[in-house]
């Protein structure tokens, strides 16, 4: 799982402050020593077991976007209960892997998944904690030893500006360097955004960067939560400390892996006919959530919102973003210069 995914929508919808320093150490850790925690796990009880289930179904039928989908994984985790489906399974990462296998089999939602954690995670509080300077600092210098997600940013051979996104962190601290970036490419005759590596992140992010695609105020996303019953819309901002990219031509290019809220940047600006996408249809995942506690180790990502874009009505739940030239992920990049190329001419 990789860093931006497993940080998609976290900032401002996560019940507790504490689990994202929480969540942000264990993935560090586990990258580098997956293995050592794999063999210091715990196995099983069926009580183990069940308890798990218990609180997730309970968590689904609370929050989980669609009420009815919520009530046929309630269905199926219990018929599988019932026939004693789980019961040789007593490997906690194992355990966890087959939940998401089964809560995915019914559900298609490629956000909703389960995990376990070597290490007890931290209780839930009513309300959001503070954060605290260290715990600040760790979470900036994070963000900042990836570039706030921007790996590369170039001028191509015939005056192509090229930005390559790893993924959408919170923008908070990223204001200068998305401004670098566009100030570097302002004068070039078209832009291309790679997103083929990009899993996803922040949507507050996802608005920042579109802003710089135009001058006036549209509505590009909407969210609906239903663990709030609010939505959130999100609009171009006003005012921005780079220099604006209009009236050029703007290319997207995408893969099988691209996911969340990259997928929201490309389906934004391809609705709203600002972007060429070019690529391949991207993951289909197009529903926002926070994280929840089901035990001391266990833990699952639970999808409460869904996107809305304001042109179409809908999202790309299940079918990805898909691009108007299509073609295989390695050959994107060389595709979006050729058309480019015939452009010109």
């Amino acid at each position: 799982m990789k860093n931006a995914r497993f940080n998609y929508f976290m900032d401002g919808f996560m019940k507790s402050n504490k689990i994202i320093i929480f969540l942000i150490a264990i993935f560090i850790i586990s990258s580098f020593f997956t293995a050592y925690i794999y063999s210091q796990e715990n196995e099983l009880t069926n009580d183990d077991k069940l308890q798990v289930i218990d609180k997730l179904i309970s968590e689904l039928n609370n929050a989980y976007i669609f009420p009815d989908i919520a009530l046929k994984m309630e269905t199926f985790l219990r018929e599988n209960l019932d026939n004693q489906k789980y019961n040789n399974i007593s490997n906690p990462t194992g355990f966890a892997s087959v939940l998401t296998r089964d809560l995915r089999l019914i559900s298609r939602d490629k956000h909703l998944h389960v995990d376990y954690f070597s290490e007890q995670i931290p209780k839930e509080k009513s309300e959001p904690e503070e954060l605290t300077p260290v715990e600040l600092e760790r979470i900036r210098n994070m963000e900042e030893s990836e570039n706030f997600g921007f790996h590369k940013v170039k001028i191509l051979k015939g005056n192509i500006g090229y930005i390559k996104l790893t993924s959408f962190m919170n923008p908070a601290h990223a204001t200068k360097t998305i401004a670098n970036a566009f100030n570097t490419i302002s004068n070039t005759e078209a832009l291309i955004i790679d997103l083929r590596e990009n899993e996803g992140g922040n949507p507050y992010m996802v608005q920042l960067i579109c802003s710089y695609l135009f001058d006036s105020r549209i509505l590009l996303n909407s969210i609906y939560w239903r663990n709030r019953n609010t939505t959130d819309e999100f609009y171009t901002l006003s005012y921005l400390e780079g220099k604006r990219y209009l009236e050029k031509k703007v290319y997207v290019l995408t893969s099988s892996k691209t996911f969340s809220a990259a997928e929201e940047f490309a389906y934004n600006l391809q609705a709203l006919k600002r972007a060429i996408i070019v690529g391949e249809t991207t993951a289909g995942g197009a529903h926002p959530g926070i994280f929840v506690k089901l035990t001391d180790n266990f833990g699952m990502f639970l999808p409460t919102g869904v996107s809305i874009n304001p042109i179409t009505k809908t999202n790309w739940e299940g079918t990805g973003v898909i691009p108007d030239v299509l073609c295989l992920e390695k050959d994107a990049l060389k595709s979006a210069k050729k058309h480019i190329q015939n452009f010109k001419k």
